[in-house]
């Protein structure tokens, strides 16, 4: 028995003297950690300004350099120096979804609208003017074409002001463009089958499109502007058809990589109105400060400002 009790007592005397060396071991290896990191570090600095300077700012520059390489890398792999260009008379729904809408890659498409009478009869505004008559339709106006955008001198994010009229008084203030008055027919929401109901038979059914999606459109537009007409920056989460029917419309795309260089904020809101008096858009705001625009400035609705303040916090 007594042997049996000093060959455990070995044992456990063996068995703290193999913790004691564990844990030496352990510290050993963190802090040869820890001067490996520390070593990193000031090879960092080292590299980045030879040691001197803001750390922080240093380190901004680091970051900033490994996007802009990454977003190089992106274009050079995934986006194309050009925006492809294909017909649409032979297009198919398989070729549309696994060639452009899989790949979120834009494309051109040409021809698929030929059989259109719209490409045909809305060459000519009369023909609109005689076929909506007094439709009421919702025009924005503003006084430069720029709608929900930020104002020249970078106070104020203001959007168009809004006005139900006749298509015939809309389409004589395209006809007869007015200074300080830009008007332009862009509501969202499905305003093609709300206020331009007349129309929908010129227009047919884009079969690879809706077959590709596989459902019906959420909301069909109507864009209808002269050359000073300009939407803003934005980005739009739908799947888009935009089909041409008159004149030209550019478009400029960024990709996905870019979004952090658009150095997005919030700015006080506000809303171009139309007055009698002045026969030009003004604006209100909820700023003490004047624009540097010939806008006037009024009081915004209570609801935009709680709706402010709850962004704030």
């Amino acid at each position: 028995t007594t042997r049996r009790r000093r060959t455990t007592t070995r044992r456990r005397k063996g068995s703290k003297d193999k913790n004691n060396k564990n844990k030496k071991k352990s510290y050993q290896q963190q802090g040869r950690r820890r001067r490996r990191i520390r070593k990193k570090k000031e090879d960092m600095e080292s590299k980045m300004g030879n040691g001197g300077g803001n750390s922080s700012e240093k380190i901004k520059i680091k970051i900033k350099t490994a996007m802009d390489n990454l977003r190089e890398d992106v274009k050079a792999l995934a986006v194309p120096c050009e925006i492809p260009r294909i017909s649409g008379e032979s297009l198919t729904a398989l070729q549309f979804h696994r060639d452009y809408v899989a790949k979120n890659q834009p494309v051109i498409i040409t021809g698929c609208l030929s059989s259109w009478p719209a490409m045909r009869k809305w060459q000519d505004v009369n023909y609109l003017a005689t076929r909506l008559q007094h439709q009421k339709v919702t025009v924005d106006l503003t006084p430069d074409g720029y709608g929900d955008s930020v104002t020249p001198d970078g106070s104020t994010f203001v959007t168009p002001a809004q006005q139900k009229m006749p298509f015939g008084r809309f389409a004589h203030m395209l006809t007869n463009p007015q200074p300080g008055v830009v008007a332009y027919c862009q509501k969202q929401n499905g305003n093609f089958n709300e206020e331009f109901k007349p129309l929908i038979q010129d227009t047919k059914r884009i079969d690879w499109a809706f077959d590709a999606f596989g459902a019906e459109p959420d909301a069909v537009n109507m864009w209808i502007g002269d050359q000073r007409s300009v939407s803003s920056l934005h980005r739009d989460p739908y799947e888009n058809v935009y089909c041409v029917i008159k004149g030209q419309k550019r478009f400029t795309l960024l990709p996905p990589t870019d979004g952090v260089y658009l150095a997005e904020q919030e700015f006080p809101g506000a809303q171009y109105r139309l007055t009698n008096q002045e026969k030009r858009t003004t604006t209100t705001t909820t700023t003490a400060t004047a624009a540097t625009t010939t806008a006037s400035l009024a009081n915004d609705t209570k609801q935009q400002q709680q709706r402010r303040r709850r962004r704030r916090r």
